[in-house]
C-alpha cells in the first residue's frame, strides 16, 4: 500500500479549507494509500497543502519523495487523480 505524508503550510491566508481537502483526498483513496506522519522515513509521497496561490511553505525536508502540491480545492481532485495514474492504485 502507498504511504503518504502530509505536509501543511503555516495558513497564513488560506483561500480554502485545507482540512477538509486532504480529508476529501484521504476518502478517495481509501483502502488505496495510508496517511503516515510527515516525518515517516517509510512514505514514498507527500501531498504539500498550500493555503493559497503563494504555495510559499518550505518543502526541504521532503526533496528526496515524490510531491503532489495543493492549493485549492480542486487540487484535492487533481491530486487524487494524479496519485492512482501514477502509482496505479
Amino acid at each position: 500500500m502507498l504511504k503518504i505524508g502530509i505536509k501543511f503550510c503555516g495558513g497564513c491566508n488560506p483561500a480554502f479549507d485545507r482540512v477538509a481537502a486532504v480529508e476529501k483526498i484521504k476518502k478517495g483513496l481509501e483502502g488505496k494509500a495510508e496517511f503516515v506522519p510527515l516525518n515517516d522515513e517509510t512514505s514514498e509521497m507527500v501531498i504539500a497543502v498550500m493555503g493559497c496561490g503563494n504555495a510559499c511553505a518550505e518543502l526541504g525536508e521532503t526533496r528526496e519523495k515524490q510531491i503532489i502540491i495543493i492549493s485549492d480545492i480542486d487540487g484535492a481532485d487533481a491530486a487524487i487523480e494524479e496519485i492512482k495514474r501514477k502509482q496505479k492504485v
